[in-house]
């Protein structure tokens, strides 16, 4: 689905959003992989205590160069996934049917000994 229109807070949108950004202010990019993104900004928030890519004051758009780090303790298979949600080439994201497949067999360790039920995705 192609969206011609944004709302919503920069630190959770996605880079295609501002590579598309026309001077006449119009749009036009994939609706799906950049709620994938935004999806990953929100569990990296959960799980870090931060958002992913900072934006300061004075910046129209988030420094999608710098990503903040991930707390000591992130298990690798969390990682990975935030990785993946948070592909900058939104050709190369993981997408709605990878996330429900590989999310909850990715993650059936679950963290620190607990089972982690993605399947609402």
């Amino acid at each position: 689905m192609m969206s011609r229109t944004t709302r919503g807070t920069l630190e959770f949108m996605a880079p295609e959003i501002f590579d598309n950004l026309r001077e006449d202010g119009r749009l036009k990019y994939e609706a799906w992989p950049t709620d994938i993104w935004s999806m990953g900004v929100t569990l990296f928030l959960m799980w870090n205590g931060k958002i992913p890519f900072p934006v300061h004051k004075n910046w129209r758009r988030p420094n999608y160069k710098h990503r903040s780090e991930f707390k000591s303790r992130t298990p690798e298979l969390l990682k990975e996934l935030l990785s993946r949600m948070l592909e900058s080439d939104s050709a190369k994201r993981i997408t709605m049917d990878e996330l429900r497949v590989s999310s909850p067999s990715c993650l059936s360790g679950g963290f620190h000994g607990e089972q982690v039920d993605l399947t609402f995705f």
